[in-house]
């Protein structure tokens, strides 16, 4: 093999992956997976003086909609944005998940069954993941009837 007379290591692509896997996780999926919950958290935080003055004007069966899915909610979007916790505070970073199924697990023991994702990959599981926040976030902003925190020019 030309590599053995020569100091270039020859990689596999799964070989590949595996070496800059961290590098990935750190870079790129927590940091997708926070941005893409930064909406909902800004629904479900327990103090947010911006969201509490339009749920002041909605009727109170909306009200009652609002802390149902804060309620349901809070722990999806506070775990995917602390994700990202190592651009503020690196000690507190957790490490990478050894595999996809233990972080799959991982979630669904947290978060229930809802979040019982099926992705076979890291980045489909992003995608996934980012997929479910949007339709949260959706959700939030079709019972206000708008994104309330885009501001208008």
């Amino acid at each position: 093999m030309y590599t053995e007379n020569t100091n270039i290591q020859g990689l596999t692509y799964q070989q590949l992956q595996q070496r800059y896997f961290n590098v990935w996780w750190k870079r790129y999926f927590c940091v997708q997976a926070a941005a893409a919950a930064d909406a909902v958290n800004e629904y479900v935080e327990s103090i947010n003086s911006r969201r509490d003055r339009f749920l002041e004007a909605l009727q109170s069966n909306d009200v009652d909609r609002f802390h149902e899915l804060q309620m349901r909610y809070t722990q999806f979007g506070k775990l995917m944005w602390l994700e990202d916790i190592r651009t503020t505070f690196p000690q507190y970073a957790r490490n990478p998940p050894p595999d996809i199924e233990q972080y799959k697990n991982y979630l669904t023991e947290l978060l229930g069954e809802e979040f019982a994702f099926d992705a076979t990959h890291f980045r489909s599981l992003l995608a996934q993941i980012c997929s479910k926040a949007q339709e949260i976030e959706q959700a939030f902003n079709t019972l206000f009837g708008r994104n309330i925190f885009h501001r208008e020019a």
